[in-house]
């Protein structure tokens, strides 16, 4: 029998613990707790890279003068080039006592008249705009100016960290299984955020941040695969895209927090400190059985699988055991598979593919949407919060979506949607704003909605000795769409639509090449290369008549 006419009644492990019980719910609380404090490090890049007000700071001789007052006489003068401006209207006796207050050199002047038209002040220094923050990575080390790239600098370092977290991760979950990497990643992001918030130079601060993205980025691969290993039936789609909602309170409980601690120090400090917490909960997180079975570990996933299935009140016979075809995959014959084997076969390659082009468009337009956003209308905490919140009709449509209809055609018709969104941004006249914002908004909105559909899709296309190993690689690329984000945003310096342009066509090219995907809903998550192997990709004519024929 094919992999696409296997139900989930031919798989063993459903077979004996049930499709959903109350150890699933269980191990589904246990994981998006989990998830919570990895949401932190990436969505606070809104308010550690925010861009703060600055100017010329006043001299020491003019420290009478209230902010206000010296802020309306340099016209609020960034003084990056070193020097403010001074008003027209300032009388002679300011300028006088300057001189006389400081260096000769200080105060430059020309006379018009017995008016001083023209003047310049030395700066000392920068003054930063406090109302919003109290401290920020621009206030901290003189981020500004022709130093300002160096913040869009700091998110390639940090999606950088991502790249290589969720590469590793995927491939280290695979070998040593879910729970000791999962236990590692979490530790290892939460210490090295820990000692970010006790930075003393932007160097160190970047170096730390790379190994908190690294470790924070392989949990929600490892998460996702662990779930949708222990589930069958419709449950494999409320649980796959049900985790996303813990994405999301972690988001709202990070808004929240960063509007009582405007602080970029405590704040890192307390949202790092909450990840060490989580590890208390893996005492009750056993490792997969289903990935122990594909490396032949049978003994140890019976005994997990007895456990399970006395949790869910379902009773196993005493001489139950896993069938032969399953047991035969004993520690001597198995043979470790490697992340090349992802392009070694002709489907499974092309599979691959097409999700790793989808994984780059999704991340892309996601974080260049999302990280960007909460800036760009009034306040900027307010703007967080709404946008955190989008994600909950977004996500709660996608369960919907997934249930009634698959995972194919919903994916491939919300990313087009994204896409024509996007373009359609520029067919508005820049003078309607409102209208602007809103298609804008509707383009994220699907793109969120596409983005969590592929991590389930993605979750159940692999084969279980290449599950997270594949996510991984799909994350990897996903990094490189990050990255870009923060550099195509630049292009906008030749043409203020050319990143949206960018954007939209990507995400129609790869809602048309997803409609080439197989189905996976209702399908038996596969196990080995050859089940994966079995469920090919859809013909021309099936892909866009709707037909797939097996």
């Amino acid at each position: 029998m094919s992999a696409s006419t296997k139900s989930s009644s031919d798989d063993q492990i459903l077979m004996a613990i049930g499709n959903f019980g109350r150890w699933q719910f269980l191990m589904f609380f246990v994981a998006g707790i989990t998830l919570l404090p990895g949401t932190f490090p990436v969505l606070s890049m809104t308010f550690l890279n925010v861009k703060v007000n600055h100017w010329c700071g006043k001299p020491e001789a003019l420290s009478s003068m209230s902010t206000a007052e010296w802020r309306k006489t340099i016209d609020n003068d960034t003084g990056c080039d070193g020097q403010a401006k001074i008003s027209g209207q300032i009388k002679w006796e300011m300028v006088h006592h300057l001189q006389n207050n400081t260096s000769t050199d200080t105060v430059s002047e020309e006379r018009v008249g017995d008016d001083l038209s023209v003047g310049s002040i030395e700066c000392s220094g920068f003054d930063f705009d406090r109302s919003t923050f109290d401290s920020t990575l621009s206030t901290e080390w003189n981020i500004i100016c022709d130093d300002a790239y160096q913040l869009s600098f700091s998110q390639s370092v940090y999606f950088g960290g991502m790249m290589i977290g969720v590469f590793v991760a995927g491939i280290l979950s695979d070998k040593f299984g879910r729970k000791r990497v999962l236990i590692t990643s979490v530790l290892g992001f939460s210490v090295a955020g820990v000692l970010s918030s006790f930075s003393t130079s932007y160097g160190i601060f970047l170096l730390c941040r790379f190994f908190v993205a690294a470790g924070s980025s392989g949990i929600l691969i490892i998460i996702m695969a662990y779930l949708l290993e222990m589930v069958g039936g419709k449950w494999t789609t409320i649980l796959g895209m049900g985790v996303q909602f813990f994405w999301v309170l972690g988001w709202l409980i990070l808004g929240v927090l960063a509007y009582f601690i405007r602080d970029w120090r405590q704040l890192t400090f307390v949202t790092s400190i909450s990840g060490l917490l989580v590890i208390i909960l893996h005492w009750v997180m056993p490792e997969s059985p289903r990935w122990l079975l594909s490396i032949g570990r049978s003994d140890e996933a019976e005994q997990i699988i007895r456990r399970i299935a006395r949790t869910n009140t379902i009773e196993l016979s005493e001489d139950w055991s896993l069938q032969p075809q399953i047991k035969s995959k004993d520690e001597g014959q198995f043979e470790e598979k490697s992340i090349t084997e992802l392009f070694k076969y002709p489907q499974l390659r092309a599979k691959t593919l097409i999700l790793l082009v989808n994984w780059f468009s999704n991340s892309a337009t996601y974080y260049a949407l999302t990280l960007n956003s909460a800036a760009l209308y009034g306040n900027i905490f307010v703007n967080f919060l709404v946008n955190g919140f989008m994600e909950i009709p977004a996500y709660s449509i996608s369960i919907a979506l997934l249930l009634m209809s698959g995972r194919r055609v919903p994916y491939a018709l919300c990313i087009l949607m994204g896409g024509v969104s996007l373009l359609g941004v520029i067919c508005i006249p820049s003078s309607y704003e409102r209208a602007t914002q809103v298609v804008a908004i509707s383009g994220k909105f699907f793109i969120t909605i596409s983005f969590g559909v592929i991590y389930l899709y993605s979750s159940e296309m692999f084969p279980t000795v290449l599950r997270t190993s594949g996510i991984g690689a799909c994350s990897l690329i996903c990094r490189f769409g990050g990255i870009s984000a923060a550099w195509i945003a630049l292009l906008s310096h030749y043409h203020p639509y050319l990143p949206t342009t960018i954007y939209g066509i990507l995400a129609i090219f790869c809602g048309l090449i997803a409609l080439f995907l197989p189905e996976t809903k209702d399908e038996k998550i596969p196990d080995t290369i050859e089940e994966s192997e079995q469920n090919p990709l859809m013909s021309w004519r099936e892909a866009f008549q709707g037909r797939h024929v097996t």
